[in-house]
């Protein structure tokens, strides 16, 4: 792909993050509510004990992510996109997340564009930020 493409737009990746998904953590306890002790575990433990449900609702997820943000018909988050490469890696406690490369349509290149050109198109999709001290002491 990178013969044909060119160097890839962007480099994306997105996690399960289920230490930050209450309703589906609450939805694995529910659906392992025959587990002795479930509803005293973990997040971690969690994934790692029902990593089908996990990756189901992961790919679901992404899915919905990829078509409904990235690839939207109307204003894509990172403008057209030309191609697609992902793939997706399971950590050991069972919990999946994408690597993900992407080809944006009409998107400076590096090396070829000018530094402004490239920097204006960075500066235009990605964003950051530190956390909240008080509303988020684990991200801070």
């Amino acid at each position: 792909m990178i013969e044909q493409e060119g160097p890839p737009t962007l480099f994306v990746t997105a996690s399960c993050a289920e230490w930050y998904s209450p309703e589906f953590i609450k939805h694995l306890r529910y659906i392992n509510s025959h587990v002795v002790g479930v509803d005293k575990m973990t997040p971690a433990e969690l994934t790692a004990m029902d990593p089908v449900s996990v990756a189901i609702h992961f790919h679901k997820k992404w899915r919905a992510i990829f078509n409904n943000l990235i690839c939207a018909k109307l204003n894509p988050v990172f403008g057209k996109i030309k191609d697609y490469f992902w793939r997706i890696e399971y950590l050991t406690r069972g919990a999946p997340h994408v690597h993900c490369i992407l080809w944006v349509e009409d998107a400076p290149v590096i090396g070829k564009s000018s530094l402004d050109e490239v920097t204006r198109y960075i500066e235009s999709i990605i964003t950051c930020q530190f956390p909240d001290k008080l509303l988020s002491l684990t991200l801070h």
